[in-house]
């Protein structure tokens, strides 16, 4: 699996850097691409490859992997990503960010939508046999 170091300006001419995944063999296909950042403190270093190398190994996407650390409210947003579809991943037991906030950005979201609700906290999805499931659930949505 090929990932390249990248870097590019954003509108206020900031430069990003970050790292682009794409299957070894898709060369010269258009991919769509999957955008991985993390919220809040972590770093692009903290996980995000072994999804994105999960994500290119199942399904025909590359990945865009980088650090976005600008704060947003999803809450305020999420009624207007319709009709792209929206596949939102929660661990029911968050003891960091309570699930409570994000089922109810998830009850204003419009429909295409599908909640995976995994019964577990924070900082288990990225790991072990429960990141593998979870990444299995996120390439069949994005499969599909």
């Amino acid at each position: 699996m090929g990932r390249e170091n990248i870097e590019f300006k954003n509108a206020d001419g900031v430069t990003l850097r970050g790292w682009f995944y794409k299957p070894e063999n898709a060369e010269s296909a258009k991919l769509p691409v999957i955008v991985l950042a993390h919220g809040f403190s972590a770093t692009k270093e903290m996980v995000l490859d072994t999804y994105a190398e999960g994500y290119i190994s199942k399904v025909p996407v590359a990945c865009l992997v980088m650090e976005l650390f600008r704060g947003y409210e999803p809450q305020q947003l999420i009624d207007k990503i319709s009709p792209t579809p929206l596949l939102m991943t929660v661990a029911a037991k968050d003891e960091n960010a309570p699930s409570d906030i994000a089922l109810t950005v998830y009850a204003k979201a419009n429909e295409p939508k599908q909640l995976n609700l995994i019964n577990v906290g924070h900082f288990v999805p990225y790991e072990g046999e429960v990141m593998m499931k979870n990444i299995a659930v996120q390439a069949e949505f994005i499969r599909d």
